[in-house]
């Protein structure tokens, strides 16, 4: 059976009008070109505003500079004054909603936080409710979904751990990112510091060991 792709998904999705209805989302066709426009600034240069699927504009004037963009590869998400960030699927579990006052997040494999500023409380849930939704289609379909999560941690948080974006991911820029955190965090250089730090350093070592091993297994699977 081919994998379902996130385009497919939305076209045949029950959700898709409750979808549309919100504000600040837009789904393709029905995309407006500014907002396409306003979205490559933060989208990587390879990626043509003809591949946007879904659009959150999460700016207070409706640039579209910030924000959430969904392709069929993935999430890439920018907030306002800050770089962007890129969540392949293959990557991700699941995506819920949590609510705040004034503002909601999407938390991604309970872990990864990406807060809205301009989304109402509905709309964060339907998009929350469409995004995992997709996740776990794709994930019936997918044989390698065993390796995305190992020992309880994700490839994604591995890869914040090892300040890699998930698109950078290989086995030398990982080779070069564990060797700078290891130097760090090596309990050897901590001796002469009180048993409590030690053990901090140690736990926080391991995790960068685990989190290693957790890449490792992924890039062999991915090749």
């Amino acid at each position: 059976m081919a994998q379902i792709t996130f385009q497919h998904f939305l076209q045949q999705t029950v959700l898709r009008h409750h979808l549309k209805a919100q504000l600040g989302i837009y789904i393709t066709p029905d995309i407006p070109y500014k907002k396409r426009l306003g979205a490559q600034y933060y989208l990587p240069e390879q990626i043509n505003h003809s591949a946007i699927l879904l659009l959150v504009d999460d700016t207070v004037f409706g640039s579209a500079k910030a924000g959430l963009v969904v392709t069929d590869t993935g999430l890439y998400y920018r907030a306002d004054f800050e770089s962007m960030s890129h969540y392949p699927f293959q990557m991700l579990q699941s995506i819920e909603a949590k609510l705040g006052l004034i503002n909601h997040d999407l938390i991604l494999n309970h872990q990864i936080q990406l807060n809205f500023t301009q989304l109402s409380s509905s709309s964060i849930q339907i998009l929350a409710q469409v995004l995992d939704a997709f996740l776990q289609q794709l994930h019936h379909h997918d044989e390698h979904k065993q390796y995305v999560d190992r020992d309880a941690m994700s490839v994604v948080h591995a890869c914040k751990l090892f300040e890699l974006q998930p698109e950078q991911l290989n086995s030398l820029t990982l080779k070069q990112a564990y060797r700078k955190k290891i130097a760090i965090f090596h309990p050897d250089q901590y001796h002469n510091l009180p048993l409590a730090v030690q053990e901090l350093i140690a736990d926080h070592a391991q995790q960068l060991n685990q989190a290693r091993e957790v890449l490792q297994e992924w890039i062999r699977y991915s090749e």
